[in-house]
């Protein structure tokens, strides 16, 4: 009974579900201020592909980003570990994001 306890915590579908970590977001918004702490590799400007690829979007509001097609693997503390589609890691404060759209596929 331990060790099935014990499989099913292992298992990343327990912290997908209670929104800790492992989680692939359509959207998160960010603070304006975010933009200078986002790693250099993520697509900025005149994105290509952007189905599959990590991205920045500026958008109309002045002071929010949007940042696409992301992977959180971690939301727990101060800050949220971040994966690109490219597999580039980072972190970045918790304070610097407003909303989450998660997707559903």
């Amino acid at each position: 009974m331990i060790l099935f306890s014990l499989a099913i915590l292992a298992s990343g579908n327990v912290f997908k579900i209670l929104n800790y970590g492992n989680i692939n977001y359509k959207t998160l918004v960010l603070d304006k201020k975010a933009f200078y702490t986002l790693p250099d590799e993520i697509c900025k400007e005149n994105c290509e592909n952007k189905e599959s690829n990590t991205y920045i979007d500026k958008g109309d509001n002045k002071d929010m980003i949007e940042l696409h097609n992301i992977k959180a693997l971690s939301t727990l503390g101060k800050f949220y570990y971040l994966q690109t589609t490219d597999g580039l890691r980072f972190e970045i404060d918790a304070n610097y994001i407003k909303s989450k759209v998660p997707n559903n596929n």
